[in-house]
């Protein structure tokens, strides 16, 4: 079921699962169990999320508004999910970017034991450098043939129009716009 680990910054650690006939009752507690992490963890269907840096600022997203009290889940996880997905409401956020038994490949992201602290809301989190050469991490440089995140397919599953005649570079800002502003919704 696991296909691998990325070791992102500041203690988060990003599992890719496989799961070929969607998830059930006991795939959840199995995957729980193989990552023993010390800290919340956040299970995001891979498809809902476009790129490292999509997940990095929305951990940031939340990071912020958990420490300023301001944060609408009193579950660190779930804030995170809801930042994910851009939405307020954590049903919806739940809908759009949760695990759930159609999700194939499931991201579990490991937060920190002391999540968040202060230096989380201050800066974006770091994405590998490796990002920026336009090379994956370490780690996941073949999962098995699947890409570590969704790609354009968070587009449609945020509720975002995929404009089709953009570059990725340009899909991603409407993707960061999404999580930025949903804190002015």
């Amino acid at each position: 079921m696991s296909i691998g680990a990325l070791q992102m910054s500041r203690g988060i650690i990003v599992h890719l699962f496989r799961a070929d006939n969607g998830l059930d009752d006991s795939s959840i507690p199995e995957v729980l169990d193989m990552i023993r992490s010390g800290g919340p963890v956040v299970l995001l269907n891979r498809d809902s999320v476009f790129s490292d840096l999509h997940l990095s600022s929305a951990v940031m997203q939340a990071a912020r508004s958990m420490i300023a009290g301001s944060g609408r889940a009193r579950d660190p996880s779930i804030e995170v999910l809801r930042w994910v997905s851009g939405s307020h409401q954590v049903s919806r956020a739940i809908e759009m970017a949760g695990a759930g038994k159609r999700t194939r490949f499931l991201l579990a992201v490991c937060l920190p034991g002391k999540w968040p602290s202060g230096d989380d809301a201050h800066d974006l989190l770091p994405v590998l450098a490796h990002r920026w050469e336009g090379e994956l991490p370490d780690g996941l440089s073949d999962p098995g043939n699947e890409p570590v995140f969704g790609g354009r397919v968070a587009l449609n599953r945020l509720g975002l129009v995929d404009p089709g005649n953009i570059d990725d570079v340009e899909a991603e800002k409407l993707i960061l716009e999404a999580v930025c502003f949903s804190s002015l919704k």
